[in-house]
């Protein structure tokens, strides 16, 4: 057998001067976890990986933490930053206490998502009840005080291949017919 016969046909390739996001983007979009590098003439210059451009966004858990509390919550939200656990591991941060109101503990949310070196956001924020089951079937539990929602990556690419990196992708639970729901 050759190497001929076992090789990926059409491989993915990225030329040197794209930007990092679009070799990002490429291993996200085609399920590959390193990529080769071409020069115009189509000659290899060498071999992008996952951990390579990872490289270029990870960013240690108490620098997150710090950008959170200080431009998020303060600079953006004004809201006093003890009111809200804030809480990075590895790059995934979990959010609790009880924000002034229900939009606004969505939209900080959002906002902690877009954080440079942020894998996932764990929102344990309280929702009403109404906003947390779409399923009229499902019966609520008994702790109504904190969500457990967690959607898997943040919405840049960058997360997705940390998450994947880190802990090997992210399923959601349950048959997907009924599911928790909460906007973030």
């Amino acid at each position: 057998m050759t190497a001929a016969e076992v090789m990926t046909r059409g491989p993915v390739t990225i030329g040197p001067e794209e930007p990092v996001e679009r070799a990002a983007f490429l291993m996200y979009d085609h399920a590959v976890k390193r990529l080769p590098v071409v020069d115009s003439a189509g000659h290899l210059a060498g071999i992008i990986s996952r951990g390579d451009v990872l490289s270029v966004y990870a960013k240690p858990d108490e620098e997150i933490r710090r950008e959170i509390r200080e431009e998020v919550l303060l600079r953006d939200f004004l809201v006093d930053p003890g009111r809200l656990g804030i809480v990075v591991e590895d790059g995934v941060v979990t959010v609790s206490g009880r924000p002034e109101t229900d939009e606004l503990g969505r939209q900080i949310i959002a906002a902690v998502r877009h954080v440079d070196g942020v894998v996932a956001v764990r929102d344990h924020l309280p929702i009403p009840v109404s906003a947390r089951w779409r399923c009229p079937d499902t019966p609520v539990p008994r702790e109504l005080g904190a969500g457990t929602h967690q959607p898997g990556p943040g919405p840049g690419l960058m997360s997705y291949l940390l998450l994947v990196t880190r802990w090997g992708g992210a399923r959601h639970r349950g048959s997907g017919r009924c599911s928790t729901a909460h906007s973030g």
